[in-house]
């Protein structure tokens, strides 16, 4: 319901369509129907809003892919931030004066940017 108060009846009528479509693709090869339809549904609902209520920010954590995210930002327009999980730090990264203070403080610096 939210999506189709979102959309043009045009635009909406299009979102159907992609997800029943997304639906057959997703009983054909064994995927998840139930995201399938989700995402089909979903795939333009940014396409109509106004740029304010657009996404702008993607978080991610290091040492992750990324896919993920690069899908989103691709079709979203949004700019891919990474927070540090500060699982470890190298020796040279520690001769270099970085420590778990430090990191933190770099991901404050990423969640301000991201908040503001």
């Amino acid at each position: 319901e939210y999506i189709k108060e979102q959309l043009s009846e045009k635009r909406y009528y299009h979102s159907i369509c992609v997800m029943e479509r997304s639906r057959e693709l997703a009983t054909k090869y064994g995927a998840n129907v139930e995201i399938a339809e989700k995402i089909g549904m979903a795939h333009d609902v940014a396409k109509e809003m106004a740029e304010e209520e657009k996404l702008k920010y993607i978080l991610m954590i290091d040492g992750s892919d990324g896919s993920v995210a690069q899908t989103v930002a691709s079709q979203s327009g949004a700019k891919i931030m990474t927070l540090d999980s500060c699982q470890s730090v190298s020796e040279d990264e520690s001769k270099e004066g970085k420590s778990y203070l430090s990191v933190m403080q770099e991901n404050l610096n990423v969640l301000k940017e991201v908040l503001n």
